[in-house]
C-alpha cells in the first residue's frame, strides 16, 4: 500500500471523508503532473487508489458528489486519463469545501470531466429543473 490511512485518528466520517477529498485532489494533481511529464507515478498513483478504496464505501451514504460522479473518478483513473481524473476531483472537493452545490445552484464540472455533459462551473445557472 502507498500510503497507509488511519482511520481511527478521525473523530468523524465527515472528517475522514473531507480529509480524504483533500488528499484525494493532491494525489490526483502529482499523478497528472508526473504523468505529462513522461515521469513515474507509481507511488501518487497508489495513494489514489487507496483513498477511493477508502471513499468507494462511505460515497453510498452522501448525495454528492454521488455514485455515478464517483465512479466517473474511477474509470477516468482506470483509463489512465489523469488530467482529466485531476480536474474532476479538484472540481468536486471544491464544491465540497465551499458548499457550492447545495441549494439553487446547479453543480457541474468546471469543463468537460462530465462524459457527455454540457461545460460550466459551479456557479453557473441550471440549465435545467435538475439540481444536484
Amino acid at each position: 500500500m502507498a500510503g497507509q490511512v488511519r482511520p481511527h485518528i478521525f473523530k468523524s466520517v465527515w472528517q475522514q471523508r473531507q480529509d480524504a477529498w483533500t488528499d484525494l485532489e493532491a494525489a490526483a494533481s502529482r499523478v497528472a503532473s508526473l504523468s505529462a511529464q513522461a515521469r513515474t507515478a507509481d507511488e501518487p498513483a497508489g495513494k489514489v487508489r487507496d483513498l477511493l478504496n477508502l471513499l468507494d464505501p462511505v460515497e453510498h451514504f452522501w448525495a454528492f458528489p454521488g455514485r455515478p460522479r464517483f465512479e466517473q473518478v474511477r474509470r477516468l483513473f482506470s483509463a489512465f486519463d489523469f488530467d482529466r481524473c485531476a480536474r474532476l476531483v479538484a472540481d468536486i472537493n471544491r464544491a465540497m469545501a465551499d458548499d457550492t452545490y447545495r441549494g439553487r445552484i446547479s453543480w457541474r464540472p468546471s469543463d468537460d470531466n462530465a462524459e457527455g455533459s454540457a461545460s460550466g462551473s459551479a456557479r453557473s445557472a441550471p440549465s435545467s429543473t435538475f439540481i444536484w
